[in-house]
């Protein structure tokens, strides 16, 4: 063992001074390097900190800047190595995450078409990550939702207290209350009243701004699934209503308790998707495709067009298409149809069934649906699976009385909520 220390240390005394000077010039180099990436880091989020800062602004073109430049902490190439393959811009998903957040509270649509400029600077290979934006917007449009349903019930209670005391002082008028210090209690009380419901009703009112607009955002950064086989989304409890969804994919996606009313669905592919408890009235739902969905306890009523649509193989289950018009829809091979749920819809004969659901249909309803009555009909829906959503049943029975006179079926749309 000796032996074999003597000849290595004869074989390195050549280099000893070479070694000398390596090894100190090594460790310079790994310090200057460590020196520099928290430089970096600490410049990078110093700037990150900053710009975030600006996307508050009360000022619209220090926002748009600051949208814009998030980018750069998002776009592809932006994960560089500080050192030796260490982690790269831990920014990154903090700045997917605020901008999404940002989208819930911006009303300034160029503002928000950089938000989306910036959303798209991911990796392009990156699939699931477009999917995880798309889903984190969706999580978002819930909160606004739940808060919609919170601040429309306070709105209404609050105008109703309201009511009740402008009611009590008339009355009290009208009886000629004496008391004077009654009397201008009861007005003071009045008036706060008042405050508290103009309140509610302009919180509501900026939430509902707030909510097509974040509508608004989600269809337009949707453009992506045109592009990239982005499939099974989550749509629980969300709204789409009033948006432009040309050519989208939502293959295999779940639809539950949402609404995608008086929106133009032109071309969009729904196959395999199952779809609960959900609203299209008053869409445009040409040339889409429903093939292989499974579809229970939604409205497709008063659709203003199923031209080119396909419900090829599909399964439906109490789906009510009340006053809209089939011309050129395609339910072949569907499963589970039942004549009522074609009850006073339009055109019925210029739609394409199987031959036996056709005989049906002439038996059970009569090419003008004459055979049946709204009575019969509300009689089945409120025992169907609408039957604990009474807001679904309202829709239809608003839908029949829209129906019985031709002034009252061109009255103004309007977008259906939940």
């Amino acid at each position: 063992m000796a032996e074999k220390k003597k000849i290595f240390a004869e074989l390195i005394e050549p280099y000893k001074n070479i070694i000398s000077i390596f090894i100190p010039l090594i460790t310079l180099i790994i310090t200057a390097n460590t020196q520099f990436s928290d430089y970096m880091r600490k410049s990078s989020d110093e700037n990150f900190r900053s710009i975030v800062k600006l996307l508050s602004s009360e000022n619209k073109e220090e926002r748009l800047a600051a949208a814009s430049n998030m980018g750069t902490f998002i776009k592809e190439g932006s994960r560089w190595p500080y050192v030796f393959n260490k982690s790269g811009n831990e920014n990154t998903d903090n700045a997917i995450d605020i901008l999404i957040n940002r989208v819930s509270v911006e009303l300034d649509y160029n503002v928000l078409n950089a938000i989306k400029g910036s959303l798209m600077k991911i990796k392009k290979k990156e699939h699931d990550e477009y999917k995880k934006i798309i889903q984190k917007l969706l999580d978002v449009d819930r909160n606004i939702f739940i808060q919609n349903y919170a601040l429309k019930k306070w709105k209404d209670d609050s105008q109703k207290e309201y009511f009740q005391k402008e009611n009590e002082y008339a009355t009290r008028l009208k009886a000629k209350e004496v008391d004077k210090t009654i009397l201008d209690n009861i007005k003071e009380e009045m008036k706060r009243k008042q405050d508290a419901y103009l309140k509610r009703e302009k919180d509501f009112s900026e939430l509902s701004m707030h909510k097509q607009v974040n509508a608004d955002f989600i269809a337009a950064f949707l453009d992506v699934t045109k592009y990239y086989p982005i499939e099974s989304l989550n749509f629980y409890l969300n709204s789409l209503n009033s948006a432009r969804l040309f050519g989208l994919n939502f293959k295999k996606s779940n639809f539950e308790r949402s609404a995608i009313s008086n929106s133009i669905i032109e071309e969009a592919t729904f196959d395999g998707a199952i779809i609960i408890d959900t609203l299209f009235t008053f869409s445009d739902l040409t040339k889409s495709r429903f093939i292989d969905c499974k579809i229970t306890a939604s409205l497709f009523n008063h659709i203003s067009s199923f031209k080119g649509a396909s419900f090829s193989a599909v399964e439906f289950n109490d789906v009510f298409f009340v006053g809209s018009d089939l011309t050129e829809a395609n339910f072949k091979g569907a499963k589970g149809l039942k004549p009522i749920y074609f009850y006073k819809a339009k055109n019925i004969e210029k739609a394409e069934f199987d031959n036996e659901f056709k005989i049906k249909l002439t038996n059970e309803l009569g090419i003008d649906s004459v055979k049946m009555t709204d009575e019969k009909f509300l009689e089945y829906i409120k025992s169907s699976e609408l039957r604990f959503r009474k807001d679904k049943i309202a829709e239809l029975e608003t839908t029949l009385k829209e129906l019985k006179t031709p002034e009252q079926e061109k009255g103004k749309k309007k977008s259906k909520t939940f």
